[in-house]
């Protein structure tokens, strides 16, 4: 379980229970993982972006800039994207390593 644990950057711990299948309660597993080293957090997206994309949405932007209220009714925007005003709703605490190396307290759990 350890070599497993060292494979991967981060944890949760009903993956890691249900893996062992171990019948624990989710806040056990939380306290077994903080004692050795971990620590909770929601895990931040990679920006999407990268240089080349930035530049090239720039350039569209610039090209763009000057168009008239029909000229974008013309468009057809195809990407959708939802957004949560109150609560993001697939936020999961992920367990990340604050050691470089682990000890097998873990083991036991």
């Amino acid at each position: 379980m350890m070599a497993e644990m060292r494979k991967k950057k981060t944890i949760t711990p009903k993956n890691t229970l249900v893996a062992k299948n171990k019948h624990v309660s989710k806040w056990t597993a939380r306290r077994a993982l903080h004692n050795i080293g971990y620590i909770s957090a929601v895990k931040k997206n990679k920006p999407a972006l990268s240089k080349k994309d930035q530049k090239a949405r720039m350039k569209f932007a610039r090209e763009r800039k000057n168009w008239t209220i029909n000229d974008w009714q013309r468009v057809i925007w195809s990407d959708e994207s939802k957004f949560n005003l109150f609560c993001s709703k697939n936020t999961t605490l992920k367990f990340f390593c604050c050691f470089t190396t682990l000890c097998s307290a873990f083991a036991a759990v």
